[in-house]
């Protein structure tokens, strides 16, 4: 898949209710229900701060794997792939 384009899958994929199952001051556990590229609903459990100035901003981890192999230039890997806490690919 090319940068910029997509797929049917990645338009099929996408998250059908956000269930708020506990919340402190400071975390909410949230269950999130979410069509995958197969078309099957599936769950997905996540922790979001309750002090984000928006819903929709994001907490993020973010891990760089660096290949290196004997005699070899180093290289990356991307994988573009469905988030449903944030209902987008990255």
């Amino acid at each position: 898949l090319l940068m910029g384009t997509t797929s049917s899958t990645e338009s099929a994929q996408t998250v059908l209710e956000r269930t708020v199952v506990a919340s402190t001051r400071w975390l909410s556990l949230v269950t999130l229900t979410y069509r995958d590229a197969k078309g099957e609903s599936r769950k997905w459990d996540l922790v979001s701060r309750t002090t984000k100035r928006s819903p929709t901003a994001a907490d993020a981890v973010a891990i760089f794997v660096k290949l290196r192999g004997a005699g070899k230039e180093a290289s990356t890997m991307l994988v573009r792939q469905f988030r449903p806490p944030v209902n987008a690919y990255t």
